[in-house]
């Protein structure tokens, strides 16, 4: 089973995420590559510093919850 990110369409290889040819016939299963893991966090906190109506909810849902839930 080969692993694609679904952002960029690297493989993940056995020395890390390259760009290469998948075969669409084989097995293949979705993930996110740390680079793009990396883009998508730091929009996520972009924006979610600049809502605080969002941030509320978060800090009220983690209070909730015990503790858990984004750590900023």
């Amino acid at each position: 089973m080969k692993t694609v990110c679904c952002a960029c369409r690297r493989a993940k290889g056995s020395v890390g995420w390259k760009e290469e040819a998948v075969d669409h016939f084989m097995g293949i299963t979705y993930g996110v590559c740390p680079d793009c893991y990396c883009i998508a966090l730091e929009k996520i906190r972009a924006n979610y510093a600049t809502d605080r109506d969002c941030e509320n909810m978060l800090i009220a849902r983690r209070n909730e919850s015990g503790g858990l839930g984004l750590a900023g």
